[in-house]
């Protein structure tokens, strides 16, 4: 489970994902390959989440957390790009 702290983080992550669409860096990626990016990032989020239940020493764990949360800002911008794709275009 997410803390108020990462939720933000993740946040302040779409930020600069948007930030930086606008100033030209952007990757493109086909519908394929973001369902797949989704689906391999969302199961390492589950091994991380494990992974940090499991691991005893504090630096590794915090270096684990930090990990979390940069994947959970990806997995969100994904998602967003799938929504993107399937939503009708009003042209």
């Amino acid at each position: 489970m997410e803390t108020i702290a990462e939720i933000e983080t993740v946040r302040e992550r779409l930020a600069y994902a948007a930030q930086a669409a606008e100033t030209g860096r952007n990757l493109f990626l086909h519908p394929d390959e973001v369902g797949l990016l989704d689906r391999i990032l969302s199961n390492y989020l589950l091994e991380l989440h494990s992974e940090i239940g499991h691991t005893d020493r504090y630096e590794l764990r915090q270096a684990l957390k930090r990990d979390r949360v940069v994947v959970a800002g990806l997995v969100a911008q994904l998602r967003l790009l799938a929504e993107g794709a399937a939503a009708p275009r009003a042209d």
